[in-house]
């Protein structure tokens, strides 16, 4: 994967992935990877939505995004309302960053995450900054 999808204006976000809602159920497979969002205000450097729910036996694979300025938060995902893994549904994030002042959320950025039968793995995400 060499290529890099990017989202750059002012307040971008999701800069692979931008909706309002997403599921994955059934034994469906999403994978999203080397995506980065690039400027000021930036979240959501793979996927930025407000609900992100996984069911059943899907498997979600979010790795290698970015958000790569001031105030960034999300570096993989963004949900603002939340995140539910349900069933035997697995969410995977790795190696992703979130970096500029006030950065949070190295890999995930969501205001309720519930994990309620599924699998969650995250690895390798950082946050970098003066106020991070």
């Amino acid at each position: 994967h060499s290529a890099v999808s990017a989202a750059a204006p002012g307040d971008a976000g999701g800069g692979c992935v931008f909706c309002s809602r997403m599921l994955v159920t059934g034994s469906a497979i999403m994978q999203v990877s080397s995506c980065v969002a690039l400027s000021d205000n930036v979240h959501g450097g793979c996927l930025s939505t407000l609900s992100f729910e996984t069911q059943q036996t899907s498997s979600v694979y979010l790795s290698n995004c970015s958000t790569l300025r001031r105030n960034g938060f999300g570096g993989a995902v963004t949900a603002f309302i939340g995140i539910r893994v349900l069933g035997s549904s697995s969410l995977a994030v790795d190696q992703s960053k979130t970096a500029g002042e006030f950065a949070m959320g190295g890999c995930i950025y969501t205001t309720i995450l519930d994990v309620i039968g599924g699998n969650l793995v995250v690895t390798g995400c950082s946050t970098t900054g003066p106020r991070a």
